[in-house]
């Protein structure tokens, strides 16, 4: 509720038809009148690929999560473990097919029903951001959603 109560008047005064997005890393906020809030601004709330965050398996058995017309997505990853690993960021270091299938799933679905996805891919997430949102766009493209704009 305190969340809440410093959000949507920030979130009214903000210049239109600027597109905004809030990305939260506390799932207790995922709650209906945080979602409701943003569904009735128009506000997508990004989709976030972090520990404490549900995953997008998660993400798709929650259906009231898209709040708006573009869903942006955020491959965060685990700083702190994948740094433990490496601190360069020339490749991936961390194996995360099945996450990325997940998110395939995700995707594909938003995109069958006309959502704009939008993906960001932190070095965080695998050890090489670039890698990974290149696999991800051929994983997309082979099952066969029309292309969007990179």
């Amino acid at each position: 509720a305190r969340f809440l109560e410093r959000l949507l008047p920030f979130l009214d005064r903000l210049p239109k038809p600027e597109q905004f997005a809030v990305e939260v890393r506390n799932r207790r906020f995922l709650e209906p009148a945080l979602l409701e809030a943003l569904r009735d601004r128009r506000v997508p709330l990004v989709l976030v690929d972090h520990l404490y965050m549900p995953g997008p398996l998660e993400y798709m058995q929650m259906s009231d999560v898209l709040t708006s017309s573009t869903v942006p997505i955020r491959m965060i990853g685990d700083r702190h473990g994948i740094e433990k690993i490496t601190k360069t960021w020339g490749q991936v270091v961390v194996d995360r097919k099945e996450r990325i299938q997940e998110w395939v799933q995700l995707i594909t679905r938003g995109l069958g029903l006309g959502y704009d996805v939008n993906v960001f891919v932190n070095n965080h997430f695998a050890g090489h951001g670039p890698a990974i949102a290149s696999t991800l766009a051929d994983q997309v493209r082979a099952t066969g959603e029309p292309e969007r704009d990179s």
